[in-house]
């Protein structure tokens, strides 16, 4: 079962990726290292309910 929050979060950084090669700074690796945290987070919390 996957949660909507992963799903989401992927869908977000699916679509995140092409701006962030457009405009490649500082900023948007922050960005893009909080959505990964996020979504490895989310996972995370998933695995440890089942």
């Amino acid at each position: 079962q996957t949660p909507i929050t992963v799903l989401s979060a992927i869908a977000l950084a699916m679509s995140a990726v092409p701006y962030i090669i457009m405009t490649f700074n500082v900023f948007t690796v922050i960005i893009s290292a909080l959505l990964a945290a996020v979504l490895v987070i989310s996972v995370v919390m998933q695995i440890k309910h089942e």
